[in-house]
């Protein structure tokens, strides 16, 4: 089943609970419903599972300051709290937003256990790209290091060049490339923990080439360090 899938399927059953629920016990959200002013606030005030959602979240966020710092937590959750907001009093959008939040919890191994019912969903990488801003952050695991070209074989497989550069796909779809080995990069195993942060947009791009995008990025188990391109080539390049 795809990630939508799962999302949706998620969706589903979560709306299923609120309707044949009739006695579910008051929200319980991380704020005071009592003073809850913003539309998206009192959506998640109406509905007992997006209000559990919201305290577990807020539980994490918590556990991200204790651990990384004020400055880090707040790259790492800002985003996903202004994309709750643009969802004004849309339950099924708040949702999404919330789901996606909880696998970056997971990801930095913070104890924060999401309900059964939910089956999370990671943002694609498109996504990412629309909901950060610079110097904002994500959360992800190395999924592939390489070098930057490859050859094929007697089999038409490609054989990563040693030699070549360097090359890191992250699990939610950050690439990041050079021309020049950088050893933090190849110190990196599959299923590292990293935080990445977007360092930098390309500009007056032709459309549909938004090639550039620049990610710092540093890897939680190493301590190592790197910020590269998404691309060879920025956009309207080669």
């Amino acid at each position: 089943m795809s990630r939508r899938a799962l999302a949706w399927a998620s969706v589903g059953a979560l709306f299923c609970l609120i309707a044949s629920s009739p006695s579910l016990p008051a929200p319980s959200p991380s704020f005071d419903c009592a003073k809850a002013s913003a539309a998206d606030e009192r959506a998640i005030c109406a509905e007992p599972q997006l209000a559990d959602l919201d305290r577990l979240i807020a539980d994490g966020y918590a556990q991200l300051v204790k651990r990384f710092g004020s400055t880090v937590a707040n790259r790492l959750h800002l985003p996903l709290l202004r994309a709750r907001h643009a969802c004004g009093g849309n339950s099924f959008c708040i949702f999404q937003i919330q789901s996606e939040e909880m696998p970056l919890f997971t990801t930095l191994g913070i104890s924060v256990e999401p309900p059964k019912w939910l089956a999370a969903s990671v943002p694609s990488y498109d996504a990412l790209k629309r909901m950060l801003k610079v110097g904002e952050c994500t959360a992800a695991t190395v999924q592939e290091v390489s070098y930057r070209l490859c050859s094929p074989d007697e089999s038409n497989v490609c054989i990563p060049s040693a030699g070549s550069g360097s090359s890191i796909t992250l699990s939610n779809g950050i690439y990041g490339v050079d021309y020049e080995a950088v050893p933090q990069v190849h110190a990196s195993e599959i299923g590292d923990p990293v935080i990445a942060c977007l360092a930098s947009v390309p500009s007056d791009c032709p459309p549909g080439d938004d090639r550039g995008y620049v990610w710092s990025v540093r890897n939680l188990r190493t301590g190592g360090k790197w910020q590269l391109p998404d691309a060879e080539h920025m956009c309207g390049g080669a």
